[in-house]
């Protein structure tokens, strides 16, 4: 089973938030005098100390995805290339239509399988 690392962070500091709960409440009903410093201190220091401690890249996520985001959508980068101007209008709209033909895999391997020949010795 794959582990995804955004999944172990959320399930790690899920589970720490749980643990604080449940040390909380056992506290609470043991009687144990201010039992809620338990809670106080354990959301607001040990779960976000966790979850900066399990993300190693924490504070770059947003800032990466968006990067990752602009250069991995197609369409934004044929976009950018035709308002630099190093498409035609003709271009744009041919590679407009491919784009969209080929949206999914399975889309990708149709359009591979059933293009002609020739528009595969132009590239």
């Amino acid at each position: 089973m794959k582990h995804d690392p955004e999944s172990f962070h959320d399930q790690t500091t899920g589970v720490v938030a749980l643990l604080v709960l449940g040390v909380g409440l056992v506290a609470m009903f043991a009687r144990i005098p201010n039992f809620y410093a338990i809670w106080a201190i354990g959301f607001a220091v040990v779960v976000p100390l966790v979850a900066i401690l399990t993300n190693s890249e924490f504070g770059s996520d947003a800032e990466s995805s968006a990067e990752e985001t602009d250069s991995d959508n197609p369409l934004e980068t044929l976009r950018e290339r035709y308002a630099r101007g190093e498409l035609t209008d003709e271009q744009f709209e041919e590679k407009l239509d491919r784009l969209l033909e080929t949206e999914t895999i399975d889309d990708v391997k149709t359009h591979r399988a059933t293009s002609d020949p020739q528009r595969e010795r132009e590239r």
